[in-house]
């Protein structure tokens, strides 16, 4: 059990990095609507009652040495699809929904198939996460609750590109997917 709560902890450091370092700049419009702050809540309750389950409700374990790998590699692929998404976008990412005022619309690398990529690649690494600790509590709580709240995000975040980017966002909302290939 101790090995998947390493993994947890890494997914933090990763993301605490990203948050501290990819804040939106003075020179941006800044429309996050509160969004970050209720994801990161979303996301922080999640993880830490998902590892709690895990360790408390141990006897509830259903995994094997292939499932925890599975969990490992769906993992290690969200991460870097996150990452990938992250510097696919350069400047213009930043972890609350803003827009800047020279910012286009990015069609390269994930964005040529999703809207939403870094989030899909969040969503596999909780999904790897859930897999690892192999507890149907806390695959639950590693996968429900923060596609929630990323469901929410993303409205917010697709209105702002909208109003930001005009007509050509709402042409790139035509031919993608939001977080899913061809099906959503």
């Amino acid at each position: 059990m101790i090995a998947p709560v390493w993994l947890a902890c890494g997914y933090g450091i990763s993301e605490f990095a990203i948050a501290t370092l990819l804040r939106s700049k003075a020179e941006s419009s800044n429309t996050d609507r509160g969004s970050l702050r209720m994801l990161m809540i979303v996301i922080n309750t999640s993880v830490t009652l998902a590892v709690v389950a895990a360790l408390s409700l141990q006897n509830l374990y259903f995994g094997s040495p292939t499932l925890y790998w599975i969990g490992v590699a769906v993992f290690v692929s969200g991460l870097t699809l996150r990452w990938y998404s992250i510097a696919t976008l350069g400047r213009f990412f930043t972890v609350d929904v803003a827009i800047a005022a020279d910012q286009t619309v990015i069609k390269t690398g994930p964005y040529k198939f999703l809207r939403h990529p870094s989030y899909t690649g969040v969503l596999l690494a909780f999904l790897g996460l859930g897999l690892c600790f192999a507890n149907p509590i806390s695959l639950v709580l590693f996968v429900i609750p923060p596609t929630t709240a990323f469901l929410l995000r993303i409205n917010v975040e697709e209105q702002a590109l909208r109003n930001g980017l005009g007509e050509p966002y709402s042409l790139y909302i035509r031919q993608t997917k939001r977080l899913i290939p061809f099906i959503y």
